[in-house]
């Protein structure tokens, strides 16, 4: 759902002749899509593939973060901004889903 209200402006602007000349004038929101669907493919892949240290992440180090992932916040600027002094940002699980 959150994808069709992205794309809503890109196809009003298409509708009004804007990027027509382009091969595929979505190509950015379908990249800015599957980059999206990515993050929730690896969070339900760490959850599988290492449940103890997806607990711990969870749980101990990054709750802010993770609650963001699991409540459909899975878009750069739409994570909730936490006050924290770590640097890290997402747990090393998502470092990796940040740089696609």
């Amino acid at each position: 759902m959150r994808e069709g209200q992205f794309v809503a402006s890109i196809i009003r602007a298409y509708l009004e002749d804007a990027n027509r000349d382009k091969p595929n004038p979505f190509a950015d929101h379908q990249l800015f899509c599957e980059m999206g669907i990515d993050v929730l493919g690896d969070v339900l892949d760490s959850f599988w593939e290492h449940p103890l240290s997806f607990a711990h992440c969870v749980y101990s180090r990054y709750t802010e973060y993770i609650t963001d992932m699991f409540a459909g916040r899975i878009y750069a600027h739409e994570r909730a901004r936490v006050k924290t002094k770590r640097t890290l940002g997402y747990c090393s699980l998502a470092i990796t889903i940040i740089k696609r």
